[in-house]
């Protein structure tokens, strides 16, 4: 949508609101963050408001343990093998599903939508019971 460079009130108002509503989306994101990075300089034993002193006590613990160290080392190594794949295969994925004359997007297009027209429960009672088939339902 192009603005015209003399807008009617109506557009004011609209782009107004566009402008808030995406304020109100930041700040529900954001927020959840402001409690817990702060509490995590606490030099306390326990994470209390207020902060009993700052401190990096809790980040040395956690990078100066091995057990840690390997567990964000493996992270970091999937989640750079994750997105290089889904990346590919997305891109690859987009670029053939734009073609009209793919041969196969009669049969990928609904495959790539599921998931948005199957409803979240009915996915998370499928993998509950193929976890607690597997024997892996309380890990």
């Amino acid at each position: 949508m192009l603005l015209s460079p003399y807008p009617t009130t109506g557009e004011r108002i609209r782009i107004t609101l566009l402008w808030l509503w995406c304020g109100m989306v930041i700040l529900f994101l954001l927020v959840p963050i402001l409690v817990p990075v702060p509490l995590s300089f606490n030099s306390g034993a326990f994470f209390i408001f207020p902060l009993e002193g700052i401190s990096t006590r809790w980040y040395a613990v956690v990078l100066g343990t091995q057990r840690w160290q390997s567990a964000i080392g493996n992270s970091l190594i999937v989640a750079f093998g994750t997105t290089l794949i889904a990346t590919m295969l997305g891109t690859l994925t987009a670029i053939a599903l734009s073609d009209e004359k793919f041969p196969g997007r009669r049969i990928v297009m609904p495959l790539l939508l599921s998931p948005l027209i199957v409803p979240v429960v009915i996915t998370a009672v499928g993998s509950y019971l193929f976890y607690a088939r597997v024997g892996l339902a309380s890990t």
